[in-house]
């Protein structure tokens, strides 16, 4: 008893400690409330012209809505050869017709400085040697400067959009991030598949990009090459941009836009949202598209941020001790699920604190990887923990009682929840530079632990670790010569598809994406409840749990098994809900309490028509 005892304020420490560390990561969110709208030039000026207007007038339209600035695309020297602005004389010699030569030659040799002794500048031409029309074709030659004028003359931030290209230098990235300064830019967003300065340059380029006082936009889900390494070096630079690209927005209506900047804006920190014009298919576009980018600000400050110009988070800074008393809170759980489950010696649970306290507490200091191993040694132990505390509910008698137990098993999941936050919560992981280790291990080992646990019952029967184990293997043997009922293959059917979804739609990029129906439910229950809980808590795990603590109330043990098996994945999903580091913390906050109430008043219903129906 002094033993479970001196675990719970090991446990309460830790989770004392996270809070601490919980509070800085809110103060940090709290600090950092502006969101950026950001339209496209090339865009606006299409659309202007669409619509007989000129961009200025779009723009002040546009402004008067909420948009903050213009991401402007720097030109390529093939374009003003397309365009006929100059011409080729299919040998060595270009001749400007409309563009400026000597800007468009210093722009050239920005980007390429060995160009030096290739090119020549004579008057309206540059001659060419060395080197082919098709590699200095593909070269960027800075930004139009109209277009710059256009911008600022109707008071837009302009943000630009800058190449990487085959062949640069650590000496063109500077230059070149030296004239994107020069022109009165403050944030880029890279233009192409890859960050500037992929591969070889990516920290000369941060570097540069740091001392010239620039911020990056890493924008959510298009996977640039090289984005990771350059936000994992200059987070205090880096900001998200969530965009929605001309083709994906084409079948999408207004309304599914408007949330989904709402919800990247809410629930991922981002702040800046790229936004295109709506094609709205009538007289009054100009007047439809400004409304609807009211609407999309309108909708952002309904949820607490102001619409202005977007600044990259603070510095997070939280002392180690406060990390390592968080890693003691996991070593406390991981022996409070050992000593409940088995009966271990004073000597094997020395051993057993040893290896944990050396993994969980020291560790981390040496190693960042050990850091998320402790985080994910959380989030595997307290659903665990949760399932025993669940099966512990034979002697329990009413509805009531059973209610208070589930909220209790949430709670043993938020602990374990709170914990991983307060040892890997920071600036990068919110940023999506580091992400969670072993999404889904956190979603498989605690519903196989289960099974193992029911399997002859060792969850209800305390025993040495040779006895649970031996009566493991007897139970296994007897489970293989009982015959197999239909009925059996039916609950193991579901069972498996239950985790099988689970685990298939878990993970940071899991790729299966929910269908038209469950988007609709979803969009219903976060304009319901103000921030949609989890349907595996809601509607299947805490209804399940329950479900199977009634059938213990009964004595209907073989019943209870898969109830509360299935129905782990609620705690699983609840303490998983705060390993999404980037999601704001009151939202998670808010999404537990919100799938607790729900999933209690189904979750009621269901153990009472169990407890009604079932004899003893």
């Amino acid at each position: 008893m002094k033993s479970k005892t001196l675990l719970l304020t090991l446990i309460a420490l830790g989770i004392l400690s996270s809070l601490y560390v919980v509070k800085q990561k809110y103060e940090m969110e709290s600090r950092s409330k502006n969101i950026e709208i950001v339209l496209d030039y090339d865009d606006v000026t299409g659309f202007a012209a669409l619509n007989g207007i000129t961009p200025a007038d779009a723009f002040e339209s546009f402004k008067s809505g909420g948009a903050v600035s213009v991401a402007l695309t720097e030109g390529l020297f093939g374009d003003l050869v397309r365009k006929n602005e100059v011409s080729f004389n299919g040998k060595d010699t270009y001749t400007f017709t409309e563009a400026d030569a000597a800007e468009t030659y210093k722009q050239l040799l920005i980007a390429m400085p060995a160009l030096k002794n290739s090119l020549t500048l004579n008057g309206s031409s540059v001659k060419i040697s060395g080197v082919t029309s098709d590699f200095v074709e593909k070269l960027p030659i800075g930004f139009d400067r109209d277009a710059l004028n256009i911008i600022k003359s109707v008071g837009l931030e302009p943000v630009g959009r800058i190449y990487n290209y085959v062949g640069i230098t650590p000496a063109a990235i500077d230059a070149k991030l030296a004239y994107v300064k020069s022109c009165g830019i403050r944030k880029i967003i890279f233009a192409s598949d890859r960050v500037f300065g992929f591969k070889e340059s990516v920290a000369d380029a941060a570097e540069s990009i740091e001392r010239y006082g620039l911020i990056v936009g890493k924008v959510e889900f298009a996977k640039q090459r090289g984005e990771e390494a350059m936000a994992a070096k200059i987070p205090g630079s880096t900001i998200i941009v969530h965009s929605v690209s001309a083709m994906e927005q084409v079948p999408m209506s207004k309304d599914t836009l408007i949330e989904r900047y709402r919800k990247a804006v809410r629930e991922r920190n981002v702040k800046m949202c790229y936004i295109r014009t709506f094609d709205t298919s009538s007289g009054e576009q100009l007047k439809n598209n400004t409304e609807y980018i009211t609407e999309i600000a309108d909708a952002i400050k309904a949820c607490g941020y102001t619409i202005g110009s977007a600044e990259p988070f603070e510095v997070m800074t939280v002392k180690p001790l406060f990390r390592a008393v968080a890693g003691l809170g996991v070593v406390a759980g991981a022996l409070l699920l050992l000593t409940v489950v088995f009966n271990l010696s004073a000597g094997a649970v020395f051993g057993w604190f040893a290896v944990l306290f050396a993994f969980c507490v020291f560790g981390p200091y040496v190693s960042f990887t050990a850091q998320k191993l402790a985080a994910l040694l959380a989030a595997v132990v307290f659903p665990i923990l949760g399932v025993v505390v669940a099966a512990k509910t034979e002697m329990m008698e009413s509805v009531a009682k059973i209610a208070a137990r589930l909220v209790l098993c949430v709670l043993v999941s938020v602990c374990g929840g709170l914990l991983v936050e307060g040892l890997i919560a920071d600036r990068n992981f919110v940023l999506r530079v580091c992400m969670f280790m072993g999404v889904k291990l956190a979603h498989l080992i605690p519903v196989l632990a289960a099974c193992c646990l029911f399997v002859g019952g060792i969850v209800w029967n305390r025993q040495t670790c040779r006895d649970a184990n031996k009566t493991f293997r007897d139970a296994l043997l007897k489970l293989g010569r009982n015959p197999v009922l239909l009925w059996q293959v039916g609950i193991g059917v579901v069972m498996l598809g239950v985790v099988g979804l689970m685990l298939a739609r878990s993970g940071n990029d899991s790729g299966l994406g929910a269908g038209s129906f469950e988007l609709a439910f979803r969009s219903v229950l976060d304009k319901v409840l103000f921030v949609r809980p989890r349907t595996k808590e809601f509607l299947v795990g805490y209804p399940l749990l329950m479900a199977g603590m009634a059938f213990l109330t009964k004595g209907k043990r073989n019943w209870a098994v898969p109830c509360i098996v299935v129905g782990s994945v609620g705690l699983i999903s609840a303490l998983n809900t705060f390993c999404h580091i980037h999601t704001p913390l009151i939202l998670s906050f808010v999404r537990t309490l919100n799938g607790l109430w729900v999933g209690l008043v189904i979750g009621i219903i269901l153990s009472t028509i169990v407890i009604k129906v079932t004899k003893e």
